[in-house]
């Protein structure tokens, strides 16, 4: 189940950098990240995908661990947990709007098409990622940016490979638990 090895990772992402445990969420935040975890899965082709959507939702927004309805930046100009901009932000030929961005599933698919058109366009070397920050031109800020990316993609894919022994020992709740509760609300 791809589901239970993503959230585990979001958990184990939220405990190791913001001392967040799985017992001081919310049921609406395990609903809310449960739900990035099934995005994640089903629109992921490889290991890859997931680790590139986990740097970024944990960049961008801290996957909004919180689940805060219609979360925007304090600017308002971006939108959902992978803060894309609705001026940018088109998939399947369709313009999404801010209220698009802030569902999960539609939000998960448009930042992995836009990391697929960062790859095509400025090449796969993870510095490009970038452009995801700041557009066209990268600057020192956005720099910083793919630094901080690249070391948590990383730290993903250490976990999604089972090389990382801290995590292989962090529990959660089963995945049913997650489904059980997110059905009951």
């Amino acid at each position: 189940m791809k589901e239970y090895i993503v959230i585990k990772i979001i958990l184990f992402i939220l405990n190791n950098n913001l001392n967040i445990k799985e017992q001081d969420l919310t049921v609406r935040s395990k609903c809310h990240l449960y739900n990035i975890a099934k995005s994640i899965s089903k629109h992921s082709t490889s290991d890859s995908d997931i680790a590139s959507l986990l740097a970024i939702g944990y960049k961008e927004s801290k996957f909004n661990y919180q689940g805060v309805p219609n979360f925007t930046s304090p600017n308002g100009k971006h939108c959902g947990i992978y803060q894309q901009s609705p001026q940018f932000a088109i998939l399947n030929n369709k313009r999404l709007k801010c209220k698009d961005l802030q569902q999960t599933d539609i939000a998960t698919a448009q930042a992995l098409n836009y990391i697929n058109i960062i790859k095509q366009q400025y090449g796969k070397d993870w510095q490009n990622i970038c452009h995801y920050n700041s557009g066209n031109s990268c600057n020192p800020r956005s720099q910083k940016y793919a630094k901080d990316y690249k070391a948590r993609y990383d730290q993903s894919m250490k976990m999604i490979d089972g090389k990382n022994i801290k995590f292989e020992a962090f529990s959660i709740d089963k995945i049913e638990n997650y489904q059980a509760l997110c059905e009951s609300l």
